[in-house]
């Protein structure tokens, strides 16, 4: 499988209240946050514009 390489970056901003929940969610899963907003941004993609995933 083909190793994609991660080159870009994306700056959000975001309030108290979803950086308290992003944190929760890391402490809770052990995982990056960049990892739970790629995952995310996936799935909102796939649900809502799944054409863009074709």
């Amino acid at each position: 499988m083909e190793k994609l390489k991660k080159d870009e970056f994306v700056r959000l901003r975001i309030n108290k209240v979803e950086k308290k929940r992003l944190d929760n969610l890391v402490g809770l899963t052990c995982r990056k946050r960049s990892d739970l907003f790629r995952d995310a941004m996936y799935h909102y993609i796939k649900d809502q514009y799944p054409e863009c995933l074709e």
